[in-house]
């Protein structure tokens, strides 16, 4: 949070940057301030002490502003952020949370560890830094469906030519990554075998979820049908094992396809901290389906 006059610093490590061409700031902030006057506030933006721009709005809430950044400001290696509230307004406070930080920014397709994302223009590419025997080209645009476009010896510049908008992965031998550990996954229920379905419907962590068994009793005593699905389940049997939204509702389409008793009300489980970096202490697991 930022209480002007204050200003917030980051940086920002870029392997490559290609120094002719402009890059893009873009900051999300909220205020928590407001006043009669008008602006309430304003923040000031530089890059590697370079002011590339100044936002100014009035009242509280979400705000977000672009900043175009010239060529040759950015550098390969670390790039000093700074945000700064000069409190130069005419309101007594100026107070503003930095939500977010995102640099759009142009760079040579030069592979770092034997390895290289990069996004398709419809031209060819020469793609550098892959001095591998061997090297893959994959398409990752859907990612949990990527697609090998091209497999070819290693050892020079390799030529690729790949669709617009499309992204893309090139991997060297040594370019593949190792799990750091391996976990069983867990698959106890079942639930596009064993379940019909139930009114009222419950996914969460374990441990949470016998906690709301009194909640779940109370409305099986109102002539509810109830169901508690551990998260995991829910992850690995309609998502692959990603923790993310897109596996609730793979669930919720399954149900009303073909579950007899389509829930009617749905209850997630979680718990999370207002540290989740573990800024103050080492933050509690992820709990939040």
């Amino acid at each position: 949070m930022l209480y002007a006059p204050q200003t917030l610093q980051t940086t920002l490590d870029l392997d490559a940057v290609t120094t002719e061409a402009p890059a893009l700031l873009r900051v999300a902030v909220w205020a928590a301030s407001e006043a009669p006057a008008n602006p309430d506030h304003r923040l000031l933006v530089r890059v590697n002490g370079q002011q590339v721009g100044l936002a100014e709005w009035d009242g509280r809430g979400a705000t977000f502003f672009d900043s175009a950044v010239p060529p040759g400001v950015l550098v390969a290696g670390s790039n000093s952020i700074e945000l700064d509230a000069p409190g130069d307004t005419a309101a007594p406070l100026d107070s503003i949370g930095i939500d977010w930080l995102e640099l759009h920014y142009a760079r040579p397709p030069v592979a770092t560890d034997e390895r290289l994302t990069f996004t398709g223009t419809g031209a060819l590419l020469e793609l550098l830094g892959l001095q591998s025997d061997a090297v893959a080209v994959y398409n990752i645009t859907a990612p949990y469906s990527a697609t090998l476009e091209l497999r070819t010896a290693g050892g020079a510049p390799l030529g690729f030519t790949g669709a617009a908008e499309q992204r893309y992965a090139a991997v060297g031998t040594g370019g593949y990554r190792t799990p750091t550990r391996l976990e069983p996954v867990t698959t106890a229920p079942a639930i596009s075998v064993t379940s019909d379905g139930a009114d009222y419907l419950a996914i969460g962590a374990p441990e949470l979820l016998e906690a709301v068994g009194p909640l779940l009793d109370y409305h099986t005593a109102n002539g509810l049908t109830t169901l508690a699905l551990p998260w995991e389940a829910v992850v690995n049997e309609f998502h692959g094992g990603m923790p993310e939204p897109a596996a609730i509702r793979a669930l919720l389409q399954h149900a009303r396809q073909h579950w007899q008793r389509v829930p009617s009300y749905l209850l997630l489980v979680g718990d999370a901290t207002y540290d989740p970096r573990g800024y103050v202490d080492a933050p509690p697991p992820h709990m939040l389906p």
